[in-house]
């Protein structure tokens, strides 16, 4: 599966990427946060994963918080625009 990704920072411009995801095992948010962090830094001395949410965006704007223990593949389809 295939995401587009906007990772937003404190202080830091907006990056957007495309991620891809395993479908098996599917990994859990938690899992996709430490995943994204190895690429795009998201985790500092002041900024954990506790500070951050992952959302997804719907086409009227929308954000729909997803949960840290939810599986990718149950929450998000293929090309799902994620914040």
């Amino acid at each position: 599966m295939r995401l587009r990704l906007t990772v937003q920072r404190n202080g830091l411009p907006d990056t957007s990427i495309l991620w891809p995801v395993p479908e098996y095992p599917s990994p859990t948010i938690a899992d996709l946060l430490e995943s994204i962090n190895e690429s795009v830094p998201i985790q500092a001395d002041e900024w954990g994963f506790e500070d951050y949410t992952v959302e997804l965006k719907c086409a009227v704007g929308k954000g729909y918080e997803c949960l840290h223990y939810q599986r990718v593949t149950d929450v998000f389809k293929e090309d799902d625009e994620v914040v």
